[in-house]
């Protein structure tokens, strides 16, 4: 499963939504060798909203340290609501907002998306819904999808558990 992520972010552009314009990136290139925290989240989930700041505070402390990235796979409903929610998101990478194929085919892979939107990902039993945090090693391992839960919990302790 995992290295099946890795293969669908290889030739992806992501992009940086906070400043003045997105910044456009290899997927792979800003990617290869840390561990990714695939962010699946949109804007109007209450649950979401509550967790994105605890996210922020997280990577802010062990980004400097330690060799992880974030990806956001969003689950807005618009260009505008995601371009807002993204101001947050500023310091994480992100499947472009018109790039529903990958987002797609991420939430596939890992499992995970909205309620609202299972039909039409066309996942037939959820693992989970948003917020998810899906932990995937450098070498594709999926280690978890509940980091979200796990960082709540234990904040960066959760570091030891990961092997960072």
């Amino acid at each position: 499963m995992g290295s099946t992520i890795l293969k669908l972010l290889r030739d992806a552009e992501l992009v940086r939504v906070g400043g003045a314009a997105p910044f456009l990136s290899s997927g792979f290139d800003a990617l290869k060798g840390k561990t990714l925290l695939l962010y699946f989240s949109a804007s109007w989930c209450p649950p979401c909203r509550r967790f994105t700041p605890v996210l922020k505070e997280f990577y802010e402390a062990v980004a400097t340290k330690h060799p992880v990235e974030v990806v956001w796979v969003s689950s807005d409903d618009s260009q505008m609501e995601w371009g807002e929610y993204g101001k947050i998101m500023a310091a994480y990478y992100a499947v472009p907002f018109e790039n529903r194929d990958l987002r797609t085919r991420l939430k596939q892979e890992v499992g995970v998306c909205a309620s609202k939107e299972q039909a039409s990902v066309r996942i037939q039993e959820r693992k989970r819904g948003i917020p998810t945090l899906a932990v995937v090693k450098p070498d594709g391992t999926l280690l978890t999808i509940e980091g979200d839960e796990e960082i709540t919990r234990s904040g960066i302790a959760v570091l030891h558990k990961w092997d960072l």
